[in-house]
Parts: C-alpha cells; structure tokens; sequence
C-alpha cells in the first residue's frame, strides 16, 4: 500500500507571486533560501526550508509540499535541504517526481503528480552531508527506468559529521545504479566505488547510451591539488545484462582551473556539447577566476578510459586529458544554461555579484561582447542552476537567495532601428515589420509571414568574416569578406606579449601594419586579435599563427598556417612555470616597470585619477593603459594623463559595466606589464545607521552599514543652513563606514540633516541624521564606604540621544600635595528613570592614597574613536551633588 501524502497546500496567500509593478515576476520562499530547481512540463518546481513548491511557468503558487523526511511545517527539520529533484514521464503520460532530502541518512521519496502521492521513500540514496554533493539522473533502459546518482556519501579527513556516516562497506561508494521500482542498490545494476579521494560531483547527463558525471576532487577544494576536474562516463550494458558499467574518467583542463562550479548539456542536432564554468580556486576574485569551457560530448566519451580515482574490474587506460581553450574569462561566474537558437549557441550566465548575462557564439565557438539582461539590486550571487521556462522559452528563472525570477531572455526593444537589430545577431530578435520594431518572434503580428519578421539569417553581414594576410615582410594586413569602406581598424598581438596597434593604415576595404616590435617565441606561435568597423558593422576575430616567423620575417609563408581561435586563446601548452619562462624573462627586460596601481577598486562611474608608481616613466614614450574586461568585449586603451615623475604618472579611467578586469601599462610600442585585477564595482549603498544622532558638538562615532564602501571619496553631511560638510572617516572596511560627526555649532536645537556618499563628482543619498543638543549633566555622587572599592554615580538629564557605556570616559581628579591625580573608573551602564539618568561607574583602589575631596572634580569624555584624527571631543565637568 502506498505511503499516506505528505502534507499539502493549494493556495498560501502568505507568499507573492509577483514583484511590484515593473519588476520581473518573482516568487519568495519565506525565510529560506533557495536549495534546489527544476522545470517540469507544466512549471517549476523549487525547494527550500524543507519544503518543495511547484509553481505555474508566470510563477504563481500551484502546490505547497511537505515532505515525509521533514516535520510537519518548513523549516523544520533546520538544515534539511534539497539536493536532489529529477520529474520525469512514464508510459500514458504518467508525471512522477523523484526528490533527494539530506534528513534521515539521505532520503529519496517518489512522488506521483500531479496529486503529489507518495509511491515510496527510501533512505541513504543521496547523501546526507550539509555540503555533499548528489547529481542525478532518471534514464529509460529496455522498457525500465531507473535512476543513476552520484553522490558525497563520506567526506573522508575533510570531515566528520555525527549521525551521517555511511557504514564501512559503503564508505567508498560514489555512483549507483538503482531501479524505479524501489530504489534498492544493486551489485548487478551498477554500484561504483572510489580509490582513497573524496569526490565532488557537480551534475548528472545522459547522452545517447552513456551517462556523464562531471566531478573534482575535496583536495582540490581544498586548495591542496592542481589536478584537473574531471568527467566520469558510464556506458550501459546490453539488455540482457542489464545495468551499467564505468567505462573511466578523463580530465578537463580548462586553463589549469582545479573546480567545476556550473554545468550544462547542450544539444545541436546530432552533436552534444557540455558547458562548464570553471574555477581557479574558492574565494578567489582574479579577473581570470573563472571561465566556461565547452567540450564535445563524444570526445569525452572516446577519451574517457582511466581509473585514477575509480576501483575498475574492467581495463583501463592511462589518464588521458582533454585541453580546451576557455570560450569565455570573467572574474566571477557562477552559472551556466546553454541553448540553441536558429543553429547558434547562445549562453546564459550567472555571476557571484548578481548578474544575469548572456553570450551568443558563432560557428567557432567565438563569443560576442556578453550583454547583461538584469541586475539583482542585493548584488547576491546566482544559484548554480539557470532553467528556461518549459512552455515559453522565452523567458528563464533567475535564482537567488531565497526568490526566483522570471526574466526575459532578450532585450529586444532596446534596438531603435532595423540595421541595429539585425547587427547585434541575437537569435531572439528580430524587426517586426508591420511594427517597425525589433521584438521577439511571438510578439509580432504575421511573423510567420515572409516580410513579417527577419532575423539574423536575413542579415547582409550575416556571414562577415576577417581574413589575413602578409603582404610584406614584417607586415600583416586585415581585409572583411564583405567589401565596404573601412572606418576603423584595430590590430592586437595577445601573444607571446600583449600590444597594441594603433599605427594601422586604413586602405578601402582593409588595413595593414608593420611589426615592428614583434617577438616570437621557441615554439613559433603567435595569436593575433583584429577588430574592423564600417558604417554599418563591426566585427572582432582572434587568430593563431603556427610556422610563420619565416613568412612574417622573410616573406616565405608555404609552411605558415592561421586558423580563427577563441580569443582567451594562448600558445602555452602546459600549467606549470616553465611554459611562460621566457615570456616571464623578456619582461624584466622591459624599459619601464610597474610596481603598483592605486586604487583597484572603483566604481562603474570610473575615476579621475588613479596613480601607477614604478621606474623610468619620463624615459618612456607612447604610454598608454590597456583596459581588459570579459571575453568578447573591446578593450580600452587610455593615454598617460600626466606623467608626474620618474616614479609616477596617472590615468583617468571611464565610466564601465560592473566587473573585475586586467589592468597593464604599455608603453614605448612594447609589451604591456604583467595584468593586475581592477574591480569595477557599482556605486556604494546604505542599509542601515548606528546611531542615528549625535549631538550637536559633533565627534560622535557613526557606523553605516552597506556594500561598497571601499570606493567612496568621502561622506558628506547637508542642512538647509550651510554648505556641505565633510566629516573625518575612520578605519572601515567595503561594508561598513565610519565616521566622526562635524559640529553644528551653529544650530541651537535639534536638527535633521542629510548624510550623502561622494564618488567623483556624484553624490549619493543614504540617510538621515538627527542632531540634538549636547548632553547635559546635573551632578555626581562619589561612594567611598566600599573602600577600597569607589562607586561613583553620574546624574544626566534625560535625552533622545541613547549613549552607551562604550561611548564615554570617565575620571576623578584630586590634589596629592603639589601633585593632580586622576582615578579612571569602568562605566558599569548607563540606566533611565522619568527624572533623570544614571551613570553608574567603578573603580578599586590599589594604593593607601588619601583622598583630599575637597579637590575633587569628575569629568565625563567622549571616547576617542580614530588614530591621529585629532578629534577627542568635548569635557564636561560635573558638579558634587
């Protein structure tokens, strides 16, 4: 007999379905975030606080479940989480919903939908772990299904976690094979156990007859290992043997990145290709951290034969790696869906600072400068899993924190005219003609029609290429298939030194230009970035020379071959030290160096000055700085903007998108220095004041609360009265701000002023401040039968400006002869009666000292808060009661 269902809602009111007016439709999981996503044929279903809910394509509440692993309400049990949601269709239509939950060793329960009835539950099928992994998937094998998953059942030295251990026998199983009917495991089905190495695994895929589980090791997260992530393949067995087997695994190397952090299977006709986003290692912030590589899913499934981490029965090979050039750099993503669209690629990426981007790739696996389709306000990170909407494709879910979002896959209207449209190549949009606009395809009345909608494909430049040339010796020329009057020109060597061209010489339809400051190295390869605009297109290419030293050098061009690349391509071939040895050489060599460059972080309004300091900076000509950001977009390249010295000289930098970028210096037509992370952060915000008062003397310590505070020039305090002050900041980091208070000597009771972030010439509300007179203090009461315990009370009008103990000193003075003393005492509270309030302070005598009261006087000061600022504060003297 079937389980009894868990506990279920039709209709919370408690929870939105939309954002306010003009906001993406959203759905809020009330006090959780969001652990778990998935889309099923009829909506989506997202999990949190140890509850699922499958809500409507516009995300709209469908159904509230708790599941039998948790309590009776969300929430309960706390730090139960989903890691594991797979829906899938049986025979007549049949949907079912296999869901993991880390309560209770591991629990799976199988539910039947859309009544959420449950078939069975069984424990210790995912792991457990808080953060374990488990991926999965639901596969169809001679009339049966099944699931296979793969999972962090014991962590090894990286842990040890009560009450969530596997037994013995168990401790090294990573993937089993498991059926439908039960979810019992079975030798004969598949059960595949680890060699000494704790596993990660980041996704579960199915392509063809062969299962893909891309994974890394816990030493690699740890930061303890270079050894690349890896992908495990599994091959099914005939029929009649049933089950699968593992064929072996073989390494990704993604520009020596050690962990796998997103992934994506996407499907072009009969070719696969798997998506991942890469990562150097946690918590780093590099503008090269991260990158997405895409390898072809047949290649791994040839290559994949090695048992490094895996016990085998079967044969196996030595490890084998597959190399990809990144397709994308970017110093934080987070997020990978990718899709096609009219044959092309197109990837949608999620950022650790609240982006959503998109990337369109051509026929090389070239990706255009990505566009940012939307901003999280809260700049908080993305969750790994981005899913398209399941009945209209045209949208995507947006996750993160504890709300999803439903956000439009293109900006369609943003393209004013019919030739800026077509131009961008977004496989999304296209010019409406009965409209005269660019939209969706859905959105035009008779886009079916021949003249009613064009897209990319009817684009004259549709086709635009670069092709190359070497004219003369020591020249290399750019022409575009498509034959129109060039109107600028770019020529870019990114390797073996990064320089740039600006002397090009514009001819008709191409441009050319002399090497002249080139260098090859041992391995003669050279990788070249060309970037050509007309009137009505531009197009950028990267290319890498092999065998060409002869051909540039000395004109003999037989053996010299140059293909189109990615443009994060290199000629290095290895990760270790040695592969960039003489390029590493060469740079010492340089005329100039850089030492450092101050700030690296500003905000995307950019900065007036920012300050290089190195040597032989007046010896040098043609400085320039090269700006870099991600893969695809154009670089800027800023003149000196005064070179102060020999150790000197400054840049203005502009106005750009949020994220971090390469920074180097060029000059004298040579190699730029080696690349340093500039942060480009968006502009500084507040959440919260304390104290919101201060009293009118001024020196009180505020801290303000917010996010990027690392790029403000300074804080700005405005009345009515007077023009605007600025206060004198205290030591702080990029969430907190503190200040010292100006006077308002000028006010003679309470006042609300406004406090105002500057950032170059902009200035940003945050909030208000309210000023009320100084404290007033009436008279003291100093308790010395306790000696050599004193006790002294402070009595205080009563105020609105709420000060606490940490806020003030208090100390006696007294005459010993000729001699002042003073007695420094600990403020114990500070308390509040309808008359009047009491400082209460404390002090244990040490000495014999007499105390001559007649001399005695009691001051009450403001703590100084700030080293060397010159601020201490006003006294106030207190009279004897």
């Amino acid at each position: 007999m079937a389980a009894a269902p868990p506990a279920l809602s039709w209709a919370l009111p408690l929870l939105a379905a939309l954002a306010g007016a003009g906001g993406p439709q959203s759905f809020e999981l009330p006090g959780a975030p969001i652990d778990n996503i998935e889309v099923s044929s009829g909506g989506v279903l997202v999990a949190g606080g140890s509850c699922l809910y499958e809500l409507r394509p516009e995300l709209r509440l469908r159904h509230r479940v708790v599941p039998a692993a948790a309590g009776q309400v969300c929430g309960e049990p706390p730090g139960m989480r989903s890691n594991l949601l797979l829906p899938y269709v049986e025979a007549g239509g049949k949907g079912v919903l296999l869901a993991g939950w880390t309560q209770k060793d591991g629990t799976c329960e199988v539910w039947e939908q859309p009544a959420y009835r449950q078939r069975f539950n069984r424990s210790e099928v995912v792991s457990c772990l808080p953060d374990g992994s488990t991926a999965g998937v639901v596969f169809q094998l001679a009339g049966a299904w099944y699931l296979a998953v793969a999972a962090t059942y014991s962590t090894g030295s990286y842990g040890n976690y009560l009450g969530c251990e596997p037994s013995q026998s168990d401790k090294a199983t990573v993937i089993t094979v498991r059926s439908m009917n039960n979810l019992e495991s079975k030798e004969e089905l598949g059960i595949i156990k680890r060699k000494d190495e704790p596993l990660h695994f980041v996704d579960a895929l199915q392509w063809g007859d062969h299962l893909f589980f891309p994974y890394y090791t816990l030493k690699a997260r740890a930061g303890n290992s270079t050894e690349p992530p890896s992908m495990a393949v599994l091959r099914q067995l005939r029929p009649s043997e049933g089950g699968l087997t593992l064929q072996g695994h073989v390494y990704l190397d993604c520009g020596c990145r050690t962990l796998i952090v997103s992934s994506s299977l996407v499907r072009q006709g009969e070719r696969g290709w798997w998506v991942g986003v890469f990562l150097y290692k946690q918590d780093a912030k590099a503008w090269n951290a991260t990158a997405v590589c895409i390898f072809g899913m047949e290649e791994m499934k040839e290559q994949a034969c090695a048992s490094t981490h895996f016990v085998m029965n079967g044969n196996s090979c030595e490890a084998r790696s597959i190399k990809k050039l990144p397709t994308l750099i970017h110093s934080g993503l987070v997020a990978v869906y990718g899709t096609v669209v009219l044959n092309q690629i197109v990837l949608f990426l999620g950022t650790d600072d609240g982006q959503l981007l998109k990337a369109i790739l051509n026929e090389d696996m070239e990706s255009n400068c990505p566009e940012i389709l939307y901003e999280i306000k809260e700049e908080t990170s993305i969750f790994p899993k981005l899913r398209l909407d399941p009945v209209d494709n045209n949208y995507i879910y947006l996750s993160s924190a504890n709300k999803v979002r439903r956000i439009p896959v293109a900006n369609c209207s943003r393209y004013i005219s019919e030739q800026e449209c077509l131009s961008v190549k977004d496989p999304y949009c296209g010019w409406c003609s009965l409209t005269q606009r660019c939209t969706l395809k859905e959105n035009c009345t008779h886009s079916n029609s021949i003249k009613g909608w064009y897209n990319i494909s009817h684009a004259h430049d549709k086709d635009l290429k670069i092709h190359l040339s070497f004219p003369a010796r020591n020249q290399v020329a750019m022409s575009a298939s498509i034959s129109k009057i060039l109107t600028s020109c770019m020529i870019k060597i990114i390797t073996p030194a990064e320089i740039f061209y600006e002397n090009v010489v514009l001819k008709n339809s191409s441009c050319f230009c002399n090497l002249t400051t080139l260098v090859i190295t041992d391995n003669d390869c050279l990788v070249i970035e060309a970037s050509l605009s007309s009137s009505s297109w531009n197009i950028t290419q990267t290319f890498q020379l092999k065998n060409c030293l002869q051909c540039i050098h000395k004109g003999e061009c037989d053996s010299c071959k140059w293909t189109r690349v990615s443009p994060a391509t290199t000629c290095q071939d290895s990760c270790n030290a040695a592969a960039s040895k003489g390029i590493a050489t060469a740079q010492k060599t340089e005329h100039i160096s850089i030492h450092s460059i101050e700030p690296l972080w500003i905000s995307t309004l950019g900065k007036s000055e920012i300050t290089v300091k190195g040597e032989n900076f007046t010896h040098a000509s043609g400085i320039k700085l090269i700006l870099t950001g991600i893969t695809g977009c154009k670089p800027d390249i800023i003149k000196v903007r005064n070179v102060l010295n020999d150790t000197q000289m400054t840049f203005a930098l502009p106005p750009t998108r949020k994220e971090a970028k390469s920074i180097c210096i060029q000059a004298n037509g040579k190699k730029c220095s080696p690349p340093m992370t500039l942060h480009y952060v968006s502009p500084p915000s507040c959440l919260a004041i304390t104290p919101n008062t201060s009293w009118i003397s001024g020196g009180r310590k505020i801290t303000t609360i917010g996010r990027n505070f690392n790029v403000v020039d300074s804080v700005i305090i405005s009345d009515d009265q007077r023009s605007n002050l600025t206060v004198f900041r205290c030591p702080g980091n990029e969430s907190e701000y503190h200040y010292l208070t100006p006077s308002l000597s000028h006010a003679t009771e309470g006042k609300v002023v406004d406090m105002m972030l500057k950032v170059e010439t902009t200035f940003i509300p945050c909030v208000k401040l309210h000023y009320h007179p100084d404290p007033v203090f009436i008279n003291y009461q100093l308790h010395t039968e306790l000696d050599p315990d004193l006790e002294l009370k402070i009595y205080k009008e009563n105020d609105n400006l709420n000060i606490s103990k940490t806020e003030v000193e208090v100390y006696l003075s007294y005459m010993n002869g000729a001699q002042t003393k003073k007695i420094w005492f600990s403020v114990q509270n500070i308390t509040k009666k309808p008359d009047r309030s009491t400082i209460l302070c404390k002090f244990k005598r040490e000495g014999t000292d007499k105390i001559d009261f007649s001399t005695v006087k009691v001051f009450v000061s403001r703590i100084p808060f700030c080293c060397n600022s010159g601020v201490f504060g006003c006294l106030y003297k207190c009279s004897k009661m």
